[in-house]
């Protein structure tokens, strides 16, 4: 697999590396949680509970592997790799962990919504995605593929326990996923899983909250989604951001600011919404 790709890398060119390159940041966090906020506040709160939970399995779930298998970065392995971008390649290798996340976006769109357009481009992204860690060398191939299948997995199990919750209008497939994570917690000491781990932990609670007190229209014109996503954005950023200048620099923070983020997200934003009339309540 290393000579496979070294031939790879014979591709390289200043122009496509950076074309590459925005490839790659696609599946990184900031634009991960842009699309998470789109599909939830302004297209589909059902379907953005699904997305929301595909992309945070994906996240912990990569973070965790990683410290099972322990395999470490190709150019460890081979002097002759030379990776581009290593700031975004951390830990061991092994899934990759923007494939993974990436290919959970795109896997869990083309479930959602089923159109054919949206088919074709969510197959291209995962398969470009995966090429684009290998091509900037610091995946192997079966990092990838790892990543896409783990991708795959989790994304049928993530919209299962979605469709539960909702059927059953039920906090308890959120609180499983939740009790699961916290568990890891004394097992996988990573920052990415920290994090996750205080998302996981959110979801059921802004799951409840709401259900009960917003209940809140996804759907409305135009410049009333705009606003949203301007409003509801810089409220995520300031507790995402802003939780870090008063809170310790202890991993285990990273859970709390985490919580926060989600709670914002998901209940606190859509509350915002429909008292500024940006999105109407459900009928009871």
């Amino acid at each position: 697999m290393i000579e496979l790709m070294l031939k790879i890398h014979e591709l390289r060119s200043p122009l496509l590396n950076k074309i590459v390159e925005y490839i790659t940041i696609s599946a990184e966090e900031t634009v991960l949680i842009l699309f998470m906020c789109i599909v939830y506040w302004c297209i589909s709160r059902e379907n953005g509970y699904k997305l929301i939970l595909s992309i945070i399995f994906a996240s912990a779930s990569s973070a965790a592997l990683k410290l099972i298998f322990k395999v470490e970065r190709p150019w460890i392995k081979d002097e002759r790799i030379v990776p581009i971008r290593t700031e975004t390649a951390g830990g061991y290798s092994m899934p990759s962990g923007h494939t993974q996340t990436g290919a959970s976006l795109w896997f869990s769109l083309q479930r959602s919504f089923r159109k054919t357009w949206l088919t074709i481009i969510a197959y291209t992204m995962m398969l470009l995605i995966a090429f684009s860690r290998v091509y900037l060398g610091v995946h192997t191939p079966q990092d990838v593929l790892a990543g896409l299948g783990f991708a795959v997995v989790g994304v049928l199990i993530s919209h299962f326990a979605v469709n539960k919750a909702l059927e059953k209008n039920s906090v308890i497939p959120f609180l499983i996923f939740a009790a699961v994570a916290t568990v890891g917690l004394s097992f996988f000491v990573d920052e990415g899983y920290y994090k996750m781990t205080g998302l996981f932990i959110a979801l059921p609670l802004a799951f409840y909250l709401e259900n009960k007190f917003v209940r809140f229209t996804a759907k409305t014109k135009f410049f009333k989604q705009i606003l949203k996503l301007i409003i509801g954005f810089v409220i995520v950023m300031v507790f995402k951001e802003g939780l870090k200048l008063v809170m310790p620099d202890f991993i285990i923070f990273d859970t709390l600011r985490y919580f926060f983020v989600g709670i914002a997200a998901l209940y606190l934003a859509p509350q915002i919404f429909v008292l500024l009339k940006l999105s109407e309540k459900k009928a009871e």
